[in-house]
């Protein structure tokens, strides 16, 4: 929490936006970093971004093991970016959490993160990509793709921007 001025000179602050780095935490910011209201960043592992990104409002980024992200990336509103989930296991009928499975994300330079987007753990996101609204992204995204969202639930993924209409 606390001032902007802690952490970087070059993040322009809202209202009641988050940054938390835990002591074993690795938090590196690069120059212009805008994080709009409500969001929030936490490292507990690495947490490393670029220049020139932009993290929209209610938006979170959340650090356990390794999340990369380059520069000049935009990430809209309600996104969610997380390198962990929940170890489970069933117990005489019972679930119960232990601790995290966790795996690394990358993002790339030059990416575009439509709303309501999740990115889950163990995702890798190429240069100059495009992410459209309400996707769920799982695995590898090539750069120079444009991925979207079909109404009928399919994920519909282009390998190169120039042959996608926008």
């Amino acid at each position: 929490y606390g001032d902007h001025r802690d952490l970087h000179l070059s993040i322009r602050r809202q209202r009641q936006m988050c940054i938390r780095d835990r002591s074993n935490g690795d938090l590196k910011l690069g120059k212009k970093i805008i994080l709009s209201d409500y969001s929030e960043l936490k490292a507990i592992g690495s947490l490393v971004i670029g220049s020139k990104v932009f993290v929209n409002k209610y938006s979170r980024i959340i650090s356990l093991d390794n999340i990369q992200i380059g520069s000049n990336v935009l990430i809209a509103q309600f996104v969610t970016i997380l390198d962990h989930d929940h170890n489970r296991i069933m117990h005489h009928g019972n679930m119960i959490f232990e601790n995290y499975n966790t795996g690394p994300v990358y993002i790339g330079d030059n990416v575009l993160i439509g709303d309501k987007v999740t990115i889950l753990k163990g995702s890798h996101i190429g240069n100059n990509v495009v992410i459209g609204a309400n996707c769920v992204i799982n695995g590898l995204i090539p750069s120079n793709s444009i991925v979207s969202f079909k109404k009928d639930s399919q994920i519909i993924l282009k390998n190169k921007i120039e042959d996608a209409k926008i």
